[in-house]
Order: structure tokens, then C-alpha cells, then sequence
């Protein structure tokens, strides 16, 4: 399942524009010459389109691709993709796409690692599709490589969040290194297919020892 292309006056029937509102509010947050927030309405107004363009000159985008529209290339930078992909758009005329099923993306910018005995590590996933989501049956594989070698955590929960198109949740896992040694830790997270398969790496330092 790619990305959607979006687009100003868009109403979303889904949760992708609550998606990209929220990883725009999260790249202008505390910034002085440009603010911007927006959360839960789900319209792709002017609003929005001024934001995606500064975020677009904020990456360095030129010419025709500083055009508040977010497509492949613009998707590729929000979801923290070292390459950038081509410029390019779904290939659906405007405002008709519409992501059926229960989808699921994880957010890029909220991953976390809580250091000692009862270390923890989360992710915040965010509902795209149209149909809510069971959070409870949403059970991603986590693969973590580190000092001791890997280790395929299984002790997870779900943290409260919000429920419908556009709504969260977090993931988080007790003992993510199996109490390993102190060091350098990746982590790879994957959803299950039926939700999308999206895939979220994350590294973290451990400290502590006991």
C-alpha cells in the first residue's frame, strides 16, 4: 500500500490529512518564523498547503516541487526516508482516493526508549484507513540487534490514544534488549500485513547494566 497524493481542499475520508497534520505540526513545532498546528479536522485547507510548501523549502525542494502538494517525494521526506523518492503522484485524479480497510503508519518522529530495570521501548502508530482499528490486535514484529546480539521481543501493550480515521495509539514493549549489556541498540518494528507492513527503525543507547 504506497501513500496517497494530497492536496488542497481535500476533505479526508480517511486519516490521511490528520496523518499529515500531524507530522507537519510536529516539524514546526517551537519554530519562531513559521507556526503551524492542526489536528483532527482532516481538511487540506490554504492553511495547510502554506505549510506543506515551507516544509517542502525546508528540504531543500526547488522550482516545481515547492507546489504544497504531497506526493512521493514530499511523503519520502515526512517519513524520514534517507532517499528521496522521484516526484510523483498516485496516479488517481484529485480528491477521488479514498483508503479502504483498517491501515495503520507509524508516526516517524514519536519512537522512544526508556533507559533502567524496567526499560521500555514505543512507537506511535496512526490510523490512515477509513475503519478503526482493534489496537489490542495489533501485534507488530520487533527484531532489536545490539550488544548481545538480537533479540524478537514479545511483551507488549497498548498505550490510550485516539480512535478513528486519524486517530493513534502506542505500542510498547517491556524488556526490548532482554535486560542486555550497555550500548548501541536498532531496533526494526514491522505492522502486520493485513494493516499495511509499514516498517519503522529505530536506534537507541542503553546505559544501564542491571
Amino acid at each position: 500500500m504506497g501513500n496517497p497524493t494530497l492536496r488542497e481542499g481535500m476533505e479526508s475520508a480517511d486519516g490521511w490529512v490528520e496523518y499529515l497534520h500531524e507530522l507537519l505540526s510536529g516539524h514546526f513545532y517551537g519554530r519562531q518564523d513559521f507556526k503551524f498546528y492542526k489536528y483532527g479536522d482532516g481538511r487540506f485547507d490554504a492553511e495547510t498547503k502554506k505549510a506543506v510548501e515551507q516544509y517542502q523549502r525546508d528540504k531543500g525542494f526547488t522550482g516545481n516541487d515547492v507546489d504544497g502538494v504531497v506526493g512521493d517525494k514530499t511523503w519520502s521526506a515526512l517519513q524520514g526516508h534517507e532517499t528521496l523518492a522521484n516526484t510523483g503522484t498516485d496516479g488517481y485524479d484529485p480528491g477521488t482516493y479514498v483508503d479502504h480497510g483498517k491501515h495503520l503508519r507509524f508516526h516517524p518522529d514519536i519512537m522512544n526508549y526508556a533507559d533502567g530495570s524496567d526499560e521500555q521501548l514505543s512507537f506511535r502508530v496512526v490510523i490512515v484507513g477509513d475503519q478503526d482499528v482493534d489496537r489490542e490486535e495489533v501485534r507488530p514484529f520487533l527484531h532489536v540487534e545490539g550488544p548481545n546480539g538480537t533479540t524478537e521481543p514479545t511483551d507488549l501493550f497498548h498505550g490510550i490514544g485516539y480512535h478513528g480515521p486519524g486517530g493513534w495509539f502506542d505500542v510498547i514493549w517491556n524488556k526490548p534488549t532482554n535486560a542486555g549489556p550497555a550500548g548501541r541498540y536498532k531496533a526494526i518494528v514491522q505492522l502486520p500485513m493485513e494493516y499495511g507492513g509499514d516498517t519503522a527503525i529505530f536506534e537507541f543507547n542503553r546505559e544501564a547494566t542491571n
